[in-house]
């Protein structure tokens, strides 16, 4: 029984850091696809250039916009290298921070996204909105070619995303525990029927 007990635990925790990863990278892939269908032509120059136009600036502003975007945005950023060349925060444009797992998985060409943990530099006034935000990394290709010349950076309020994943972690934990309980009866019913049996051969 403890065999079982521990080994379903450890279901428990896979499952639930999995069902996490689901929901959080189809929360994730719908903001790349934004990200790919709309912004990905405002900033193109970024192959030959280390900056946007003020034209293209004012577009991504407009386009990364919540009630364009239709969704919780507080915060984006467009980054070529280690460097933000674009940002709704106007005072980290032009500067440049040390290089980050998330960043650098994108430059690979991988979707990224976790509950941020807000402990970069850049991070100051997200900290002090003290919610939940999710952290998406998200490619941006050149057109024609599909070289990577810029990560699009943003960070969604993700009270409600935090919610579903609680409570489909719940609904897991509740599941196994369930399975554990009945597996756990069962072995025990085995080892009194065991138990039962052998009293009865000893009177006879």
């Amino acid at each position: 029984s403890i065999v079982v007990l521990c080994g379903l635990i450890f279901v428990g925790v896979v499952a639930a850091s999995h069902i996490e990863d689901a929901i959080v990278h189809r929360s994730a892939a719908a903001t790349a696809l934004y990200m790919d269908s709309f912004v990905e032509r405002h900033v193109q120059e970024l192959a030959t250039s280390t900056t946007l136009s003020a034209e293209n600036r004012e577009a991504l502003e407009k386009l990364l916009a919540p009630s364009a975007i239709g969704r919780p945005i507080v915060s984006f950023r467009i980054w070529r290298g280690d460097t933000i060349v674009f940002s709704n925060r106007r005072e980290l444009i032009g500067k440049s921070f040390p290089p980050a797992d998330a960043r650098n998985r994108a430059w690979q060409g991988s979707i990224g996204a976790v509950f941020s943990n807000l402990d970069e530099d850049d991070n100051v006034d997200e900290r002090a909105l003290k919610l939940p935000l999710l952290e998406i990394y998200a490619p941006v290709h050149q057109a024609g070619t599909g070289k990577i010349i810029a990560i699009a950076e943003t960070y969604e309020a993700a009270i409600e995303l935090r919610d579903e994943v609680r409570a489909a972690q719940l609904f897991c934990w509740i599941l196994i525990a369930g399975i554990a309980a009945a597996v756990v009866y069962f072995l025990l019913s085995l080892a009194r029927r065991g138990s039962r049996e052998r009293g009865v051969l000893r009177e006879e």
